[in-house]
Order: C-alpha cells, then structure tokens, then sequence
C-alpha cells in the first residue's frame, strides 16, 4: 500500500492539533491508554479524538481506521 498523507486524501478537513497527535502515536502502533499517558488526557478523551478522526474522514470500524493508520505517512 502506497503511504498517504492527510493533506493528500483530505484536503478539506480541519483535523485539530490534538488529533494530529493521536494519529502520529496511533500510527506509531501506541494503544489508546499509552497515547493518552503520552499527551496527559484520559483514555476516554483519546477515543473520542479517535471517533471524531473517523467521523472527518467518513470511516466506520477499528478495521478501517487500522487501514488509514497503517497508510499513513506521517
């Protein structure tokens, strides 16, 4: 599979610092409790990111979002 970057695929939507971050570290294969130890937010608040990631980009399922993240060059 050909890397991606965000910029590339979705040109027309705003991801917010803070899920910059959490796709950095989850595509760095960190576990959502290790990405929230990481950035000081509680493991909750990192799978909200994680949803609302999902909502932007029109995916549904942790096997599509394991896709994107595995995609991604970042």
């Amino acid at each position: 599979m050909k890397p991606i970057t965000l910029e590339e695929n979705y040109p027309n939507v705003d991801f917010t610092r803070q899920e910059l971050n959490i796709l950095k570290l989850a595509s760095e294969g960190l576990s959502n409790k290790e990405i929230g130890s990481k950035l000081c937010i509680e493991e909750n608040t990192t799978k909200r990111h994680r949803q609302n990631i999902m909502r932007k980009v029109g995916i549904k399922g942790k096997s599509a979002m394991m896709k994107l993240l595995i995609s991604l060059e970042m």
